[in-house]
Parts: structure tokens; sequence; C-alpha cells
């Protein structure tokens, strides 16, 4: 899988408190083919966002305004939480001063604001060969197991009255089944409050809408009926959708 198909599947936590370089990084992260990735333009919108959706980079600004925490304490709190999802900093004024006063937070690269778009678009590949891959293809048109027992990264789902966690790799697929939401987490269906579209729009990794009805966890899938129009995941066969079929193909990339 190339850097653009990973790209497409990775999503990223973007803090600036700048509006028009917030819609600077909007448009370069779309050229270079990101397609999900989430602005806040303060500190404590970063966090909410960190604690609300799972991240592959984070792009932050050190410098968040002078009433307000810095792209430092922000990043001190996001280790406090994922001790290696990759940290891009982005600064006008980038010094040794700064190097040394960051460099505990550990992170993978520092941007010019003066965006060189070969150079942001090296310092996301970077990113994303520090971050956990994407699911890899193998020749038989099987996919493989990409989540290993090492990557624990959770997600917060609202059950109704609890916001719960649920370890990504746990999780198989989400479905809807009459007009109500449900995941699967090993063979337990648990019943949720949000809808799919919701969860879509989150951008998972490792997830895919191929129906109406069904968002699935790659690393789940054991095999593809093209004819039928099925995945097979363990005993069970779960439909791809005629409006989802081109779409689903396209991102699995498989090798005929």
């Amino acid at each position: 899988m190339d850097y653009k198909q990973r790209l497409s599947f990775s999503s990223v936590l973007v803090v600036d408190d700048d509006p028009v370089y917030r819609r600077v990084l909007e448009f370069v992260l779309q050229k270079i083919g990101c397609r999900n990735f989430k602005l806040a333009k303060s500190y404590e919108e970063g966090i909410e966002l960190f604690q609300q959706s799972v991240f592959d980079i984070c792009l932050l600004d050190i410098e968040l305004g002078d009433d307000q925490a810095s792209g430092i304490n922000l990043a001190e709190q996001i280790r406090s939480m994922n001790k290696i999802i990759p940290i891009i900093f982005m600064t006008s004024h980038f010094d040794l001063d700064y190097y040394f006063s960051c460099r505990h937070t550990k992170p993978i690269s520092f941007i010019d604001k003066k965006i060189s778009l070969i150079k942001f678009t090296q310092a996301i590949e970077l990113g994303l060969n520090r971050s956990t891959s994407p699911p890899r293809i193998k020749k038989n048109n099987y996919l493989s197991r990409a989540a290993t027992k090492h990557d624990d990264r959770k997600v917060y789902l609202n059950t109704g009255e609890y916001l719960e966690s649920f370890r990504i790799k746990d999780i198989v697929y989400f479905f809807n089944k009459n007009q109500k939401t449900y995941v699967r987490v090993r063979n337990r269906n648990i019943q949720l409050a949000v809808s799919l579209k919701t969860i879509e729009q989150k951008g998972l990794p490792f997830f895919i809408r191929i129906h109406k009805s069904y968002i699935v966890n790659f690393n789940y899938i054991d095999s593809i009926l093209k004819n039928d129009n099925k995945i097979r995941i363990k005993e069970e066969s779960l439909p791809i959708g005629n409006s989802f079929r081109e779409g689903f193909f396209e991102r699995i990339n498989p090798i005929k």
C-alpha cells in the first residue's frame, strides 16, 4: 500500500489558533490526499477532540496565543494519554530554545509555517511511518491482520448513560438493526446511542462502510465473495451494498 493510500486511511488532528492558517492547513492536507482530519483552535478544543476520536498524527502549533496554554502543554497532555502517537510541531520562530523546551514530548518533526509542500509532505510521511500502519493486502486478496496485540488504542462510544471505552482491535463491526445502532465487540452486541453516519464521520482507522447497515473492521475480514457481493467474517456473511462496492474495492486495492 503506497503513501497516498495509507494517508487516505489515516486521521490527523490539527491545532492552531490562527483561523487563516487553519484554512491553509485544511487546503494543504486535502491537496496531499488526507481525507480524515479535525481542526481545533485552542488547547481545550484539541484535548476534547483527542479524547473523542482516534488519531494517527497530531499537528500542533507551538504558540497557541498569549491567553492560553501552549502547544507544548498540549503535547504533554497528549503524551500522558498516548505515548507513541507521532507529534509534529508547527512554528514561525523555531530555534534551539524551542527545541530544548519541547523535546521531552518526543516530536518526530518540526514544520516552518512558511509551508513548503515538499517538506510538509515529508513530515506527514514520516509520521505515517511511525504510526500504526493500515491493513496490508495479501496476494490472495485476503486482508491481513494489521492490528496486533500491542495496538491498544481505544475509542469512546456513547451507549446512552455512559461513554464506554473499547479497544479498536476488539471491535468487529458496527451495524444497524430495527433502526438501532449496535457495535459487535468480539462476540457481544452492544447498543449505541449514535448513528452509523456519526461513526463513519469519525474516520476510525481500519474501518470502512460496506453497506448502509454495516461499517466493518478490515482486520476481521477473512475473504471477499466478489460474485455475491459479500464479505466473510468467521462464519458470518455481510453484504456489500451496490453504492459502496466501487469505493470498497478501490480502498482495499487487491493484487489481482
